[in-house]
């Protein structure tokens, strides 16, 4: 056993019973749809926000949307970019960074084309809370900044013309962990409200791909927005879509959607080029009759980065040791993993071991960083209490990042490891696995129906959502592997009883942690 697990009491009701008290679950769970969602002026400077952007359309000012490389910036950048597009707008701009040429956060190259093209209105997507001294340049130049963010918010702010984030601490909207393409999604909603239009269906597969991709809780109105692209799946008009057709398979339930969801993310993760400009954002923007070859090339860096991300997965299990600790810590000195891996190769580990985890690696004359966590461990906090050593950073609580000096990082490695000992007991606690429903052996015929008929219910799975968790106890591989078998059980002798955990995914059972039960003791 790996993990601590923490058994529900109730554990003598059927399956869906089961899991809707375990996970509390109400009834607008399952039916909550976008008439749900709440009046959209609860959130601090939207209709500030879409107001000086409707002026700014109003006047025919230049417009730039700073987004980010990332597909929730990506998506985030697309829709908003075209929303102006399809309104008739024709003076505007969109700059996504290359985060491996460029650090976070607004950088001279931007500033440097906002003051060429003469622009008077900035809006970030997905980003921008923590650009105080940019923000500040930005208005010298006497451009106005309306930033669309989602990342936790620090003390001091930028001194930007309205701040839409939900996690501002006076903003009244109930919904607090959107994904930045939802933020953005919403502002457009706001403004096609205020000029009394309509917006394109399809930007709402968008914002699912981008929803997924930032692994924000698909709970909530997360989870509204997801399951209206699941459960609509052909209604959706879209030259990138019909493009990318020939590349799908029939999905025809809820997981192979999801699967799909993920080809995408893979895929628009290879867009990165230099000077502001991004392959897969001029993939959603390009006619149709110049897709299918921007999609080629975009194929063909996926291939080669899933070549260097076999071997560089290779190289990190290398690393671990059965014996791995509270936290996992690593500086790439030796120079084996590409920048743009760090982040994956963070949460590899974190997932894996329920850990906090820290990749670290140098980038010219600084040294940059990925972080994952869990439960019970906030980088964000742990980022304020080292901050004299930071020179940039932000994000979540369990995925963020920063960027800091060389000569910081021997002093930031010591006091991290001082920090996270002050977290120990918290660490230990949140190692758990949490058991949605408990069976007999005697009732994996009841488990095989609500698999088929019930679990899609609960879908879509994510972040915050996962597959359910279940436990068998006194499973023997002997008597029940013909009924109820997993895609991993080498380590179970035939011989002996066993309590397990499993879920489901996809068409199989995952073994995911078990012991020997009291029947083989």
């Amino acid at each position: 056993m790996r993990f601590n697990w923490n058994i529900p009491e109730t554990t003598n009701l059927n399956f869906y019973d089961q899991i809707v008290g375990n996970r509390g679950i109400e009834e607008s769970y399952f039916y909550a749809g976008l008439n749900d969602i709440p009046n959209l002026n609860l959130i601090k400077d939207m209709e500030k926000g879409a107001l000086r952007i409707i002026k700014a359309l109003h006047r025919k000012e230049r417009i730039i949307i700073f987004g980010d490389d990332d597909i929730d910036g990506i998506t985030s950048t697309y829709i908003l970019f075209d929303f102006f597009t399809k309104l008739g707008f024709q003076d505007h701009y969109a700059y996504i960074p290359n985060r491996i040429l460029e650090s976070h956060g607004m950088q001279e190259g931007f500033i440097q084309e906002v003051r060429s093209r003469n622009i008077s209105l900035v809006i970030t997507v997905d980003g921008g809370v923590s650009s105080v001294e940019q923000v500040g340049e930005l208005n010298q130049m006497g451009c106005d900044v309306v930033i669309t963010d989602h990342h936790e918010v620090p003390e001091l702010l930028p001194p930007a013309y309205a701040i839409i984030n939900c996690k501002q601490k006076d903003c009244k909207f109930p919904f607090k962990m959107l994904a930045g393409v939802g933020i953005t999604y919403l502002l457009i909603k706001k403004i096609a409200e205020i000029i009394n239009t309509v917006t394109d269906p399809s930007y709402l597969f968008w914002v699912a791909v981008g929803t997924i991709s930032d692994k924000v809780p698909l709970a909530g109105i997360n989870r509204i927005l997801v399951k209206e692209v699941i459960e609509n799946w052909y209604e959706f008009e879209d030259d990138t879509l019909d493009v990318l057709n020939k590349y799908f398979w029939f999905p025809g339930d809820f997981s192979s959607r999801m699967a799909i969801f993920r080809y995408l993310i893979k895929l628009l993760a290879n867009g990165r080029e230099a000077d502001g400009h991004n392959t897969s954002f001029k993939l959603l923007t390009s006619p149709k009759i110049y897709k299918s070859q921007i999609l080629k090339s975009l194929i063909s860096k996926r291939k080669e980065s899933e070549k260097k991300l076999n071997e560089v997965r290779h190289y990190i299990e290398d690393l671990v040791s059965d014996e791995i600790g509270i936290y996992f810590l690593h500086y790439d000195k030796d120079d084996m993993i590409p920048h743009q891996y760090l982040g994956l190769c963070a949460t590899t580990i974190s997932k894996t071991h329920m850990i906090p985890t820290v990749f670290l690696k140098k980038r010219g004359d600084l040294i940059i960083c990925e972080v994952r966590g869990i439960d019970g461990f906030d980088f964000i906090k742990a980022f304020e209490s080292l901050q004299d050593l930071l020179i940039q950073w932000g994000g979540h609580q369990k995925a963020a990042g920063f960027s800091m000096k060389q000569e910081n990082l021997e002093e930031f490695i010591i006091q991290f490891k001082e920090y996270v000992e002050t977290h120990r007991q918290s660490i230990l606690a949140n190692r758990r696995l949490d058991i949605d429903c408990v069976f007999e052996p005697s009732q994996i015929n009841q488990l095989i129906s609500f698999v088929q008929i019930e679990l899609p219910l609960f879908q879509p799975f994510g972040e915050g959502n996962p597959e359910p968790l279940f436990l068998i106890r006194n499973y023997n591989p002997a008597r029940d592997g013909n009924s109820l078998s997993f895609a991993e059980d080498s380590n179970l002798s035939s011989d002996k009883n066993y309590d397990i955990v499993f879920n489901f995914r996809g068409s199989s059972f995952y073994l995911v942690d078990s012991r020997e039960s009291s029947a083989s003791q």
